[in-house]
This record gives C-alpha cells, structure tokens and sequence, in this order.
C-alpha cells in the first residue's frame, strides 16, 4: 500500500500565483500519480481526494493525512506540493526526505532521477528535509516538489494536464524502482549545508515543520 498525499487543501490553497492555487496543482499529480500506481497493481490510499481541508488548524490536518496513511496500512508515504520563490528565474522538481531515513533518502533520490529525466534542464538534488510529515512518518516518506509556481516556464506546465499525468507517471515509475531494490543511478557526494538556491520553506507554518 502506498500512500499519495496532496499538500494542502480546502480553506489552505498553499502558495498562489498567476491565479494558480497550489492545492489544485498537487492534487491533480496526486491523482495522476495514484491512477499510475494502480494501473501497475498497485494499491494506494488518497490522504485526500477532493478539495477538501479536515481541519483549518494546520497540525491537526497534517496529523490526520499521517493517521490515513497508517489506517491503510501504508508502506511509503509521498506528498505532493509545488514550489515558490521570490526570484522568478527559480524552476525545477525537487525532493525531499528526512535525514534519519535511510529508505526515505533511497526514495527521494529514485524520485529525483525519474523528475530529471522528465526536466533534464533541471539541476536540482534530492536533499534532507526535517518537514513534519517526513519526521513523523512511520514509514519511509519523500515530499515532492513538482515544480515553482513562481516561474512562468514551470507554472504553463503545473497546470497543463498532460504534463500533470507525466509527472504522476515519473514519480510512479520510482516508486516501482523503489520496491524493486533499486539503487539511485546518481548519488550526491558533497552534502549542502542547508537548502540550494531557490527553495523556499513554505510548505506549512514554522510551528509545524
């Protein structure tokens, strides 16, 4: 069982730009990614579906989607977000992982591997992140940012359903790599002190990461 989680929702839309809520893009992919896991036998549970938000208190939503994930029996957790930066020219997929995951870490870089073959333009690396879901999941999490809704480029793509599908698909096509054993293709050697240029920490409130 794999558990697909769409950052965000209801009442928090995450980040906005160009009139595109985040919470739209994230569930789309998700969607696209669950449809993709299941076409390949697998079996996946949604921490959302819909535009819905359980909870406007930020912990307890995030609670909950870690609650659903443990309901289903969930063997990896995935959640899905987009990216934002003040400096447009910022753009590219890029994954995350808790530092204390050693399979979380095998994860989000067979993530990274498959979102570089879709953007080979992109130079972004998996990196450790110590974000709420990764450190409380029970089991080995990636958080994905499909993209920066802040650049124009990748914005016309977050939003165009094809591309929408191609990335559930890349991100799916890890995921089978990950249950297969797979070794990351590409292994970073030199570890950043902190985020690359770009990134910004977004994704919930301070008090909840």
């Amino acid at each position: 069982m794999i558990a697909v989680d769409p950052g965000h929702g209801g009442d928090d839309g995450g980040v906005i730009h160009g009139g595109v809520l985040e919470k739209d893009v994230n569930l789309q992919v998700s969607l696209h990614l669950a449809a993709g896991l299941e076409r390949l036998g697998a079996r996946v549970v949604m921490t959302r579906t819909g535009d819905d938000g359980p909870f406007t208190d930020p912990r307890t939503s995030l609670n909950l989607r870690l609650y659903r994930a443990r309901q289903g029996e969930a063997q990896i957790f995935v959640s899905v977000h987009a990216n934002s930066y003040p400096d447009s020219s910022q753009f590219g997929a890029q994954t995350f992982y808790h530092p204390s995951s050693v399979e979380g870490r095998r994860l989000a870089l067979l993530v990274q591997e498959e979102l570089v073959r879709l953007q080979p333009e992109n130079y972004r690396e998996a990196l450790a992140a110590d974000y709420y879901v990764l450190r409380n999941s029970q089991v080995p999490a990636a958080l994905v940012e499909v993209g920066f809704l802040s650049n124009p480029d990748d914005r016309r793509k977050l939003v165009d359903p094809a591309y929408q599908a191609r990335l559930g698909e890349a991100v799916a096509r890890a995921i089978v790599r990950y249950f297969q054993g797979d070794v990351p293709e590409h292994r970073p050697t030199v570890t950043r002190p902190g985020p690359p240029p770009g990134f910004i920490q977004e994704i919930y409130p301070p008090e909840v990461r």
